[in-house]
């Protein structure tokens, strides 16, 4: 068996015929193949866990699937858990109100949010926002309440279906909004906008999401202006996580397999370029937090 030493005491076994090129993950540090393993199995020689790692095209075909499905189930909350979701967990983070009524509670109960991005930012009329995996549209929605006609926010994600709902939103429901916003299908990491485009990008409950934070964050630093911030509302891992959730096939899709710690978000910020970067905690519950980060260009 041959085993190429990394970083942190992880190794990568080769005895499944992995192949070469192999990529760097500085995130996560480790080194996975894009090219023929579905998965890459890694053993930790300081705490004795064998871990499994999907490629990033797996992850984010179970990303897909998961929304995809809260979008087809008309909720947030496919466990059925008694856990604050859709409306109520908008409420208790502290959305305006007058929105609360405004969107009908059927679209509010996909909402998947980490946090209130909103609470951190004085919003300027004439600014442009990027939505960074927009969901059904509700941090568009809130951006598009402080625009006039000379501003606009652009909403990105992933999933077709929450694209959709974004859309059908504001043509049903934020009619006078319409002419502000846009929506399109986009990966987080590979933004299709040329640079300094932005005053404002927004990440509600998706960074953890991503497979390369390097590069997402590297290429929101890009479309951002001279003086532009980014504001992450995100689930923050706050010890070594169990290895029963290395065996959830959605752990990675609800934001906990993925989730950094504080300072490797942090990190993550200032290596993107980011020069003064601002933390919040939110609420803590079990191995994680909520907690928001702004990056300031």
């Amino acid at each position: 068996m041959s085993l190429l030493h990394l970083k942190c005491l992880w190794n990568v076994d080769f005895s499944l015929n992995y192949s070469y090129p192999l990529y760097w993950c500085q995130y996560l540090s480790f080194w996975f193949d894009r090219k023929n393993a579905d998965h890459l199995v890694f053993h930790n020689t300081a705490i004795k866990v064998d871990i499994v790692f999907f490629k990033r095209d797996k992850m984010k075909t179970q990303v897909k699937k998961v929304y995809r499905r809260c979008v087809q189930r008309g909720s947030s909350n496919l466990s059925g858990v008694d856990i604050p979701s859709g409306k109520k967990l908008a409420k208790e983070f502290g959305y305006p109100s007058d929105l609360l009524k405004e969107i009908p509670a059927s679209h509010w109960k996909t909402f998947a949010g980490c946090g209130n991005p909103w609470l951190h930012v004085k919003m300027r009329p004439k600014w442009r926002v990027l939505d960074l995996g927009c969901g059904t549209g509700i941090d568009t929605a809130v951006a598009s309440k402080s625009l006039d006609k000379t501003g606009f926010v652009v909403g990105i994600d992933l999933v077709f279906e929450m694209v959709k709902a974004s859309n059908a939103l504001f043509n049903s429901y934020l009619c006078s909004e319409r002419g502000k916003v846009s929506f399109l299908g986009a990966e987080g990491e590979y933004l299709p906008f040329k640079s300094h485009v932005f005053d404002l990008v927004v990440s509600n409950g998706v960074l953890s999401l991503l497979p390369d934070k390097r590069v997402a964050l590297e290429d929101v630093y890009r479309v951002l202006k001279d003086g532009g911030r980014v504001i992450i509302c995100d689930l923050v891992r706050l010890c070594p996580l169990p290895e029963y959730f290395y065996d959830l096939g959605d752990s990675w899709a609800w934001c906990m397999l993925g989730a950094p710690t504080k300072l490797e978000l942090k990190d993550l910020l200032k290596n993107a370029g980011f020069s003064t970067i601002r933390f919040t905690w939110g609420k803590t519950f079990h191995y994680f937090a909520t907690a928001t980060a702004i990056g300031f260009k």
